[in-house]
């Protein structure tokens, strides 16, 4: 173990806070009930929407996302089992669903399974008449899980894309932008099979500003203004890759507005309500905590040397408190090498190389959803001393850092930060905590 023990345990115990403070179960309840056999869902404005199915009607739930299996759970505990519903998650089935089909659900890169969920959403929702209800609880991941690809694009070509753009560094409206122009139920589509008012989604929040559109691709919210898909393809250098009928949807596509119900949208957990948790939970522990304002975003290097320079004003600042300064978002990565990582964990491995040699300051990047990138890992810590001592065992973490290869890197010094699944998502955490006495170990 590398990364001094005092600051490891106190990060992962932060973490676990933030984690806490968006749970499916901790969120859906400030904002679901029933009453009086009625079932109430609560704006977090002062509005309540009655989700209570007309006499003879039926209460449809459907649960998509990384969050899908809990929040589903923690609907049931909260209002009781529905008369039809539908779970679509990653993997195979956790528990039992009452009143639920489970559907195994791809990410991050949709299959067939993902098709299959896409379907079979679609005829949920067209099933609904009016007098009908629906909750629909939904989670990020939910973009990759459920897809309906348009008529004439092989799914093949839609992967292809998704999986290009993910490894030239898009952001998540860009990549969502593609993902909308080449769906049926992305971007609004599904609302177009919807024919009751009385419908309503919750949702956990994993994109910057809480952007309810880019959320699970906005199923059953208004088309936005994304970036223009063609130029999207252009600016990546994708339209070589693609063929003629897909060039054509791109430059065609226009996010017009449908006849459609667009149900009311409530967020029920985001990154800010982890970040809060997590600076919370430090100030008891007696450190002064600062907040990095605005959402964390661009190329992981490049946050790194903003967030290297906050610590040194700070350390350079003085005081006789320890600090801790917290901040969330979502980084990007442009891959360029053959190695295996995430961008937390390549986050982390910036932020070693550019903090080396400053004493008693330590962090972890992680992903809320226990995942990052293609590994097992939610993401890394790092200290001043990762470096030094990477070298002293004949490892070069520039090198690494060339090749995009963090996570080995990080196994190698035993700085992987491993959760497993959370069961929920709500973006990255950054939290670095400096001046804590008592050196190395």
């Amino acid at each position: 173990m590398t990364v001094r023990e005092d600051a490891r345990s106190l990060l992962e115990e932060a973490f676990r806070k933030a984690i806490e403070a968006v749970s499916p179960r901790e969120a859906l309840k400030r904002h679901l009930f029933r009453k009086g056999g009625k079932i109430f869902l609560s704006s977090g404005k002062g509005d309540l929407l009655d989700l209570t199915p007309a006499p003879g009607g039926k209460f449809t739930i459907i649960s998509t996302g990384k969050a899908a299996p809990a929040l589903y759970s923690a609907a049931l505990s909260l209002v009781g089992p529905p008369d039809e519903g539908l779970v679509v998650a990653p993997g195979g089935p956790a528990e039992h669903f009452p009143g639920a089909r489970f559907l195994p659900g791809s990410h991050p890169l949709p299959t067939e399974k993902s098709v299959r969920a896409g379907e079979e959403a679609m005829r949920l929702v067209s099933s609904l008449r009016e007098g009908d209800s629906l909750l629909y609880l939904l989670s990020g991941g939910s973009s990759a899980m459920v897809v309906a690809p348009v008529e004439g694009i092989p799914l093949e070509e839609k992967v292809l894309v998704q999986k290009e753009l993910m490894k030239r560094g898009a952001s998540i409206s860009e990549l969502n932008a593609v993902r909308k122009a080449l769906s049926r139920i992305k971007g609004g589509g599904l609302a177009r099979f919807l024919r009751t008012r009385r419908a309503a989604v919750c949702l956990i929040s994993d994109v910057p500003g809480d952007d309810l559109s880019v959320v699970g691709s906005g199923p059953l919210h208004p088309p936005s203004s994304d970036p223009p898909p063609l130029k999207v393809a252009e600016k990546y250098s994708l339209l070589t890759l693609l063929s003629p009928a897909t060039r054509e949807i791109l430059r065609s596509f226009s996010p017009v507005r449908r006849e459609a119900f667009y149900p009311p949208h409530v967020v029920v957990a985001d990154n800010g309500v982890a970040v809060e948790a997590a600076l919370n939970f430090l100030k008891g522990k007696g450190l002064e905590t600062l907040r990095i304002p605005g959402f964390i975003t661009g190329e992981a290097r490049e946050v790194a040397c903003d967030l290297a320079e906050r610590v040194r004003i700070r350390l350079r600042a003085g005081g006789e408190k320890p600090f801790a300064l917290v901040g969330g978002g979502e980084t990007t990565v442009t891959v360029r090498g053959k190695g295996v990582g995430g961008r937390n964990q390549e986050l982390a491995l910036s932020l070693s190389i550019l903090l080396e040699g400053e004493e008693n300051v330590a962090g972890l990047c992680a992903g809320t959803d226990g995942r990052d990138g293609e590994t097992d890992a939610a993401g890394a810590f790092f200290d001043g001393y990762l470096a030094k001592s990477a070298r002293s065992r004949g490892l070069d973490p520039a090198d690494f850092l060339e090749r995009n290869d963090s996570h080995s890197f990080m196994r190698e010094m035993g700085a992987l930060f491993v959760t497993g699944p959370t069961e929920t998502n709500v973006m990255d955490l950054v939290i670095i905590v400096g001046g804590i006495s008592g050196g190395r170990r």
